[in-house]
Protein backbone atom coordinates (compact mmCIF):
# COMPACT_ATOMS: atom_id res chain seq x y z
CA UNK A 1 0.00 0.00 0.00
CA UNK A 2 1.46 3.35 -1.04
CA UNK A 3 2.46 5.85 1.64
CA UNK A 4 1.03 8.77 -0.35
CA UNK A 5 -2.39 7.11 -0.60
CA UNK A 6 -2.44 6.51 3.14
CA UNK A 7 -1.34 10.07 3.88
CA UNK A 8 -4.19 11.43 1.74
CA UNK A 9 -6.73 9.21 3.51
CA UNK A 10 -5.43 10.23 6.92
CA UNK A 11 -5.58 13.91 5.93
CA UNK A 12 -9.27 13.36 5.07
CA UNK A 13 -9.79 11.90 8.55
CA UNK A 14 -10.79 8.43 7.33
CA UNK A 15 -10.90 5.46 9.71
CA UNK A 16 -9.08 2.17 9.16
CA UNK A 17 -12.34 0.65 7.93
CA UNK A 18 -12.97 3.48 5.47
CA UNK A 19 -9.42 3.33 4.13
CA UNK A 20 -9.74 -0.44 3.83
CA UNK A 21 -12.93 -0.11 1.79
CA UNK A 22 -11.25 2.35 -0.57
CA UNK A 23 -8.22 0.11 -1.01
CA UNK A 24 -10.11 -3.19 -1.04
CA UNK A 25 -8.12 -4.33 2.00
CA UNK A 26 -8.95 -5.48 5.53
CA UNK A 27 -8.49 -2.80 8.23
CA UNK A 28 -5.70 -4.89 9.78
CA UNK A 29 -3.79 -4.65 6.48
CA UNK A 30 -4.25 -0.90 6.51
CA UNK A 31 -2.90 -0.76 10.08
CA UNK A 32 0.09 -2.91 9.04
CA UNK A 33 0.99 -0.55 6.18
CA UNK A 34 0.48 2.54 8.32
CA UNK A 35 2.92 1.13 10.86
CA UNK A 36 5.36 0.09 8.13
CA UNK A 37 5.34 3.67 6.75
CA UNK A 38 5.49 5.21 10.24
CA UNK A 39 2.08 6.85 9.89
CA UNK A 40 -0.35 7.56 12.72
CA UNK A 41 -3.82 8.98 13.07
CA UNK A 42 -3.95 12.54 14.34
CA UNK A 43 -6.03 11.17 17.21
CA UNK A 44 -3.14 8.94 18.29
CA UNK A 45 -1.03 11.97 19.23
CA UNK A 46 -3.91 13.50 21.19
CA UNK A 47 -4.55 10.22 23.00
CA UNK A 48 -0.89 9.89 23.91
CA UNK A 49 -1.03 13.35 25.46
CA UNK A 50 -4.48 13.35 27.08
CA UNK A 51 -5.90 9.83 26.97
CA UNK A 52 -9.39 8.66 26.07
CA UNK A 53 -12.27 10.14 28.00
CA UNK A 54 -15.24 8.28 29.41
CA UNK A 55 -17.43 10.46 27.19
CA UNK A 56 -15.60 9.15 24.11
CA UNK A 57 -15.65 5.51 25.15
CA UNK A 58 -19.06 5.05 26.77
CA UNK A 59 -21.17 5.53 23.61
CA UNK A 60 -18.98 3.04 21.73
CA UNK A 61 -19.30 0.49 24.52
CA UNK A 62 -23.08 1.08 24.61
CA UNK A 63 -23.12 0.53 20.85
CA UNK A 64 -21.80 -2.97 21.56
CA UNK A 65 -18.48 -2.53 19.76
CA UNK A 66 -15.55 -4.82 20.51
CA UNK A 67 -12.23 -3.47 21.76
CA UNK A 68 -10.83 -3.92 18.23
CA UNK A 69 -13.71 -1.98 16.64
CA UNK A 70 -13.43 0.81 19.22
CA UNK A 71 -9.69 1.04 18.51
CA UNK A 72 -10.32 1.21 14.76
CA UNK A 73 -13.00 3.86 15.17
CA UNK A 74 -10.74 6.01 17.34
CA UNK A 75 -7.54 5.33 15.41
CA UNK A 76 -5.64 3.93 18.38
CA UNK A 77 -4.30 0.52 19.42
CA UNK A 78 -6.32 -2.18 21.13
CA UNK A 79 -4.08 -1.91 24.20
CA UNK A 80 -4.80 1.83 24.46
CA UNK A 81 -8.53 1.13 24.45
CA UNK A 82 -8.12 -1.61 27.08
CA UNK A 83 -6.09 0.74 29.29
CA UNK A 84 -8.69 3.51 29.20
CA UNK A 85 -11.69 1.18 29.52
CA UNK A 86 -10.12 -0.15 32.72
CA UNK A 87 -9.37 3.35 34.06
CA UNK A 88 -12.98 4.41 33.45
CA UNK A 89 -14.35 1.08 34.79
CA UNK A 90 -16.07 0.30 31.48
CA UNK A 91 -16.47 -3.16 30.00
CA UNK A 92 -17.40 -4.33 26.54
CA UNK A 93 -20.08 -7.01 26.30
CA UNK A 94 -17.49 -9.72 25.75
CA UNK A 95 -15.80 -9.02 29.10
CA UNK A 96 -17.18 -10.76 32.17
CA UNK A 97 -16.54 -9.87 35.77
CA UNK A 98 -14.20 -12.45 37.34
CA UNK A 99 -15.90 -12.28 40.78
Amino acid sequence: MEKGFLEECLAEGLSLEEIGRRAGKHPSSVRYWMQKHGLRFAAAKRVAEAGLTRAELEPLVDEGLTIEKIAQRLGVSDSTVKKWLKRHDLRTRGVRDAS
